[in-house]
């Protein structure tokens, strides 16, 4: 479908209703006076609606309404390699000198007995709830399930736990085991593309496959699972393809974040990664109660911590715990990505009262003590 995972059944709806349940959790918490008020809870089915009809705006308007200006044509239908230079779509053949596989990844779903028939929900089909399930039982990657019945509109999940067996009764069961590449019924065999040990598509560092004709890009190869590296990748590879630019792929500084409360967002290494590379590093741990503007916020739960050579001073990674912590991250993104020092850092103007001064005191901690500063010291 135009518009991929991120537009129609990831991002967008996703943030969207997330967006709404914290406009609802807000009208009823206040931060100034730990008063916690009952709101009326929102009509799931209108919530649904209303994200519907978003993903379908954006739908239209980047991407269809896109295809003309860009001068390439849509065939709608399910496509499979017959050849190493042909694609079949619904038995249509087509020949190319070149074809990028960018068919993204899917829910993966454990085989847990019972499962299929008490009926599941996944990051997919959870987006399409009409009512909100009063009891709702998520299934982890790391859950230790025994089997799964259902009994009228309950559902029972068996389970160990502390070395115990116990049963928990839902009414609706949400499977959260992570995603899987959608390499299946591609005809990759016959393209002559090879799969690694997940089922992802091996590509070289141009994204190239083992098809010297193919290339492939985002979540059905093996590279981190965010939209913003599908789209560099894709980029990047239909250049390589059609242009023949050798470009190979940099993901230095690359950001992630976990859209919980309070967000957790992250760029670059992380500590143990770094070690492990064999890089001497020094760290900064900064509590968010230090920061002023969660003091402002009343929200002090949270922290900042910096990644840095211990050699160089350059700036390896960065976390962020903290409302906003998304946007606050890519300041760490480019320092990262270019090479800045922590002293750079804590040298460069951060507005006062934004969660991105976290970074900058942060940064000022490996050579100070920034409880002994004003608010907005330099």
């Amino acid at each position: 479908m135009l518009g991929g995972t991120c537009v129609n059944v990831g991002c967008v709806p996703s943030k969207t209703l997330l967006r709404a349940a914290e406009i609802q959790w807000s009208a009823s918490h206040h931060p100034f006076t730990g008063i916690t008020t009952s709101a009326a809870r929102p009509d799931l089915a209108t919530l649904v609606a209303a994200k519907d009809e978003l993903v379908a705006t954006l739908r239209q308007d980047k991407y269809a309404e896109l295809v003309d200006v860009y001068g390439f044509d849509v065939i709608s239908g399910r496509a499979r390699f017959s050849g190493p230079d042909t694609v079949e779509v619904d038995g249509r053949p087509l020949h190319a000198v070149a074809f990028l596989v960018a068919t993204g990844a899917i829910p993966t779903v454990p085989p847990i007995p019972g499962l299929v028939d008490a009926g599941y929900l996944t990051s997919t089909t959870a987006l399409e709830l009409q009512h909100m399930p009063q009891r709702l039982a998520v299934i982890g990657a790391a859950a230790q399930i025994h089997s799964v019945e259902r009994d009228g509109p309950t559902r029972r999940v068996h389970f160990s736990a502390g070395g115990r067996d116990h049963t928990l009764a839902v009414d609706e069961i949400l499977v959260a085991t992570g995603r899987r590449p959608n390499t299946d019924n591609l005809g990759l065999d016959a393209a002559g593309i090879a799969l690694d040990g997940r089922g992802a598509i091996v590509v070289d560092e141009q994204l190239r496959t083992t098809n010297p004709a193919a290339w492939a890009a985002g979540d059905v190869t093996a590279s981190p699972q965010f939209v913003y590296v599908s789209a560099y990748e894709g980029a990047l590879a239909a250049e390589n393809a059609l242009l023949g630019a050798a470009r190979t792929t940099d993901y230095t500084g690359l950001p992630r974040v976990t859209f919980t409360t309070p967000p957790i967002a992250a760029a670059g290494l992380t500590e143990q990664q770094a070690r492990d590379a064999g890089i001497d590093v020094k760290t900064a741990v900064f509590a968010l109660s230090a920061v002023p503007r969660a003091l402002v916020n009343r929200d002090t739960h949270g922290v900042v911590k910096l990644v840095a050579d211990a050699a160089t001073d350059r700036l390896l990674g960065a976390t962020i715990v903290a409302e906003s912590a998304g946007d606050a991250i890519q300041a760490a993104v480019l320092a990262i990505r270019y090479g800045i020092t922590t002293a750079e850092l804590a040298a460069t103007f951060h507005p006062y009262l934004t969660m991105v001064e976290g970074l900058k005191l942060a940064a000022q901690t490996f050579t100070r003590d920034v409880a002994l500063l004003s608010c907005c010291a330099a």
